[in-house]
């Protein structure tokens, strides 16, 4: 009786622990020992990130810091608001949720690949498995990397005593302690992009974002240890360091500096062209405005021309271009516009024969209020056979 009475015990505690793990996030993505991240910086007081694509998740993980945000209500907003005030070039969202940040970008995957929704918001894509939305702060000046080793400059001596964490935060354990130079840890620190880089007790490198946990200045006297690598130089001391800073690794407009105020803007209507496969609204009796219904199976792809009043294409301005393809049971369009073009509104209609009228928003397929900046939008819409019949519409934003 005691051997079944256990049995049963021992049973409805796997299924017990089962139940549990089935109601955790799908993916298990383990905390680091980063310090936790400061608040997300307003949004009002940076300039907003751009996107620049889908990545491939690496190994280890080029985009290092995890935010540990709450993945059910993660959104893009939250997220690269996060990574501002924390001193990150680059924000990813990957599996519906999970916040990145970092200063150095994996490999790029397909734009397709990227199809899972923001738990906090569906309208919004944050990457799938093992892929990333990238968002990025194009307030970072152009760097060249032959150079950034020698960008470096002394700050001084600061303390590393904090309770939570490291005063830098990742030490550089590929460099040997008994060998430590100055000019290898900047070097480490510059490979990776690290704006600030640390010496500490003779032989130890750290590199990090930002000077954390209450480091503060103090008697350089206190860091007076010599290298290990060379005698001639100091790498700090028992708990300090010799901190130097790049700021070409630094935004121009760190978080609570105003942006500049945005240029005057004009808006354009721009349309997908495909030589030969192009009928205009005119001639179909479907619009008295200039633009085209395309025809044919996918691929297809070609300009997005802005102002061809009366369809001549010779009066028109091409922004960018368009792709329409099959990726297994998806149809996958892609609007992709060159600066100052941005897009801030698109619209895809896909049909077996032409709509009956000319209305943008009811193509069925609307991404509206995109963020200021975006030169890239996609649509993945079930495909079927039966459709051939397309009408790519985008709304331009520009300097004027």
């Amino acid at each position: 009786m005691k051997t079944w009475i256990s049995s049963a015990l021992t049973a409805c505690a796997l299924v017990s622990l089962t139940n549990a793990l089935a109601s955790l996030p799908p993916r298990d993505l383990h905390r680091r020992t980063d310090f936790p991240p400061l608040p997300p910086c307003p949004q009002n007081n940076y300039k907003p990130y751009t996107y620049l694509g889908c990545f491939k998740e690496d190994s280890p993980r080029s985009l290092q810091y995890n935010t540990n945000l709450p993945w059910s209500t993660m959104t893009v907003e939250t997220c690269t608001a996060t990574c501002k005030s924390n001193g990150f070039k680059y924000a990813a969202l990957i599996y519906y949720g999970y916040c990145y940040c970092g200063t150095k970008l994996p490999e790029p995957a397909p734009e397709a690949d990227c199809n899972t929704p923001c738990n906090g918001n569906p309208s919004q894509i944050c990457g799938a498995n093992q892929r990333y939305s990238v968002w990025q702060d194009t307030t970072y000046p152009a760097v060249d990397p032959t150079t950034i080793a020698s960008q470096y400059t002394p700050l001084g001596c600061y303390t590393d005593n904090g309770s939570r964490s490291r005063a830098i935060s990742y030490r550089q354990d590929q460099l040997d302690f008994n060998t430590l130079t100055t000019g290898a840890c900047l070097d480490a620190c510059g490979k990776q992009n690290y704006p600030f880089a640390g010496t500490e007790f003779g032989g130890e490198c750290y590199c990090g974002y930002q000077l954390l946990d209450g480091s503060a200045p103090t008697s350089s006297a206190e860091c007076s240890t010599s290298c290990t690598g060379d005698a001639t130089q100091t790498c700090g001391g028992p708990g300090r360091l010799s901190v130097y800073e790049a700021k070409i690794l630094e935004s121009t407009q760190p978080c609570g500096s105003a942006p500049p105020p945005p240029p005057s803007t004009c808006d354009g209507t721009a349309y997908g062209y495909v030589p030969g496969q192009s009928e205009t609204f005119v001639s179909l009796g479907i619009g008295k405005n200039w633009g085209w219904v395309l025809t044919g199976k996918p691929p297809l792809s070609g300009p997005l021309y802005l102002g061809a009043g009366g369809n001549d294409i010779s009066k028109a301005t091409v922004v960018g271009s368009f792709t329409i393809t099959a990726v297994g049971k998806n149809l996958v369009v892609t609007y992709t516009t060159n600066a100052p073009w941005y897009l801030s509104t698109t619209h895809f209609y896909y049909g077996s024969a032409p709509p009956s009228k000319i209305a943008p928003g009811q193509f069925g397929n609307t991404h509206g209020g995109l963020l200021a900046g975006t030169t890239t939008d996609t649509f993945t819409i079930p495909l079927d056979a039966k459709n051939t019949k397309y009408i790519v519409h985008a709304g331009i934003s520009y300097a004027c």
